[in-house]
């Protein structure tokens, strides 16, 4: 679960750095200086974000549990659900032959 978290973010975090050299590409900004600002840039937003969860963490009682409805943290619990489906139950009792949901597979081959 942790290694699906962080390759989700480095992989989010590539395709935004990309884009973001693709514009300054069109827009004649020498890479050197696009790629040291972007440099700069994550490392502040690091920070910033590590301070923000941390302060939340630790300043809001029952953050991330069902006790405080206002703080669900819905992301955990939807990746949490994925792997359980995908790695208790799997593929196989999922979309195999004989399961409620093999028809959707021939779905591929019309599309």
């Amino acid at each position: 679960l942790t290694l699906r978290g962080y390759t989700n973010s480095c992989q989010q975090l590539l395709i935004s750095f990309l884009l973001s050299f693709k514009i300054a590409h069109y827009m004649k900004i020498p890479p050197r200086i696009t790629f040291s600002m972007l440099l700069i840039c994550s490392i502040i937003a690091s920070i910033v974000h590590y301070i923000t969860a941390m302060y939340l963490l630790n300043n809001i009682p029952n953050i991330c549990t069902h006790k405080n409805l206002l703080w669900k943290c819905l992301r955990v619990e939807a990746s949490f659900t994925s792997s359980v489906i995908w790695g208790v139950v799997g593929f196989d009792k999922t979309f195999g032959v004989g399961s409620i949901y093999y028809p959707l597979l021939f779905g591929l081959l019309i599309g």
